[in-house]
């Protein structure tokens, strides 16, 4: 495919994906970091670090961090969020999948490659997704890619060209800490060769490292603030993960680790080492989606790969023209058959996310709408927020929630008081075990309260592609408010 044809095929691929979210803009958020990142932009566009935070159960007030995730993603969307309001923050991420493919396009031209292979950033089918939402994925990937671009582009020039490679590397660690370990091995590489302007590249990754703890201390006051992570890397892990990830490297992105390992260019031993690395590491990772089940899982698991894009297009541009070159004719056909069905695949595949996610989007707001319209700021809420925290956050409108884990039910009646009534809102989510096993404790725990308060129910609400949403009102708890769980509930 030549140059200017490739061109062409990425930039209509960009204007369908453009005018595909402009169509079927989201109205809610489809998964629960989306409400940190954005919450984070929304305060900062309006001149402050910390959101007031209420505790229910003890009324307390508290001036908290809107987000301890890297600062970075929610910077970007600062500008969005300040002009358009916060449900424009996704936009940013429109713009970062826009940057990563031509980016890409860029740094295969830069090493004498075909920009056609920066369809493997754009056609990659979590990418697709990702780039609807408010999240790190896609901006890191646009600054992989714009830090690589530097970097050839500056191979054998003026050192200014590897210290602005640097310092992107070292802020990339301001979306996601390991978008780093995608510029390590390279770098270390001009080390080893002892290249003509390695100092620039190291004084560049210097400084930029240094942008996150100076940021970070403005923002939080906290320099060495970093995200909680409940999740691990383990070799139980690595078995487990091994079927997702062979799936995303081999299908998602035909070939793709195939064609890496039989990588023949000049920093060969790198790029191989990139590639297979990053993979390892988060086939490692606990956490891959599958807690949430079906395509929605297979896509939260396989967009840690989304920054690796750029790196995937550089192996492909190098190894398929060398294969090609000893096919035989019939061979050659075939594969260029291919190559269009896979693009062809490509643009379906885009109008079919923006119709399938645009239609999750607006599922998700059916379920915030019935949710305000039935509580107020004034009356606390006891909700299970590991299926409900996307749905009841600041952002749609201030409510007083608690966590039914930190509120037993035999609580509820010595919670109430005063208070009068509260609300108790459930939502019963399937397609995955974690999501079985909390639709069990949420039936357990309405059991067990309406054994000792009245429960009036408000809306039974039943959407399919998420779930069962409950709201119930509790009041009358007759039953006499209990100091200590009962002898069942402390074994």
């Amino acid at each position: 495919m030549n140059p200017i044809t490739a061109r062409r095929i990425l930039w209509a691929g960009l204007a369908l994906y453009v005018a595909g979210f402009s169509l079927t803009l989201p109205k809610a958020f489809s998964v629960k970091d989306e409400v940190f990142y954005t919450l984070g932009a929304r305060t900062l566009s309006e001149g402050s670090t910390r959101v007031a935070l209420t505790n229910p159960l003890s009324g307390e007030t508290r001036w908290v961090l809107p987000s301890t995730y890297p600062a970075g993603t929610s910077l970007i969307e600062v500008p969005f969020v300040f002009l358009f309001g916060w449900q424009s923050a996704p936009w940013a991420s429109v713009f970062a999948l826009i940057f990563a493919t031509l980016l890409t396009a860029a740094l295969l031209v830069a090493r004498g490659q075909s920009p056609a292979f920066a369809l493997i950033v754009l056609g990659f089918p979590p990418t697709l997704v990702m780039g609807r939402l408010a999240m790190s994925d896609v901006p890191s990937a646009a600054v992989v890619a714009l830090g690589l671009w530097l970097f050839w582009k500056g191979e054998g020039r003026a050192p200014k060209w590897w210290l602005a490679s640097g310092f992107v590397a070292g802020a990339s660690l301001l979306f996601r800490e390991t978008d780093i370990l995608l510029f390590a091995p390279l770098f270390a590489g001009t080390l080893f060769r002892r290249e003509r302007g390695r100092l620039a590249l190291i004084a560049g990754g210097l400084a930029g490292c240094a942008l996150r703890p100076i940021l970070m201390g403005l923002l939080t006051g906290d320099p060495f603030l970093f995200h909680p992570n409940s999740y691990r890397w383990s070799l139980g892990a690595f078995a487990r993960n091994a079927p997702l990830y062979g799936m995303a490297l081999l299908i998602m992105v035909p070939a793709g680790i195939v064609l890496a390992v039989l990588h023949r260019g000049k920093r060969r031993p790198e790029t191989i080492f990139t590639v297979v690395a990053y993979s390892v590491l988060f086939c490692g990772y606990e956490y891959a989606g599958k807690e949430s089940g079906g395509l929605k899982g297979l896509v939260l698991g396989a967009r840690f790969l989304i920054p690796l894009l750029p790196w995937l297009a550089i192996c492909a541009a190098d190894t398929l023209p060398r294969l090609a070159s000893e096919w035989s004719e019939r061979t050659r056909t075939i594969g260029a058959a291919a190559a269009r069905v896979w693009i062809a695949g490509i643009f379906i595949a885009i109008l079919a996310v923006h119709l399938v996610v645009g239609r999750w989007s607006d599922a998700q707001h059916r379920l915030v709408r019935i949710i305000y319209a039935n509580t107020t700021e004034s009356r606390p809420i006891i909700t299970g927020l590991a299926a409900t925290e996307r749905l009841i956050n600041p952002l749609y409108g201030p409510r007083n929630v608690i966590d039914r884990i930190d509120l037993a039910s035999w609580q509820v009646p010595e919670f109430l008081g005063q208070r009068g009534y509260a609300h108790l809102i459930l939502l019963d989510r399937t397609g995955s075990d974690f999501w079985n096993r909390v639709t069990e404790e949420n039936e357990r725990y309405v059991e067990e309260v309406s054994r000792l308060c009245r429960l009036e129910l408000l809306d039974n609400a039943e959407e399919k592609s998420i779930g069962r949403l409950r709201i119930w009102k509790i009041r009358n708890c007759d039953a006499p408010a209990q100091t200590s769980p009962p002898a069942a509930s402390r074994d």
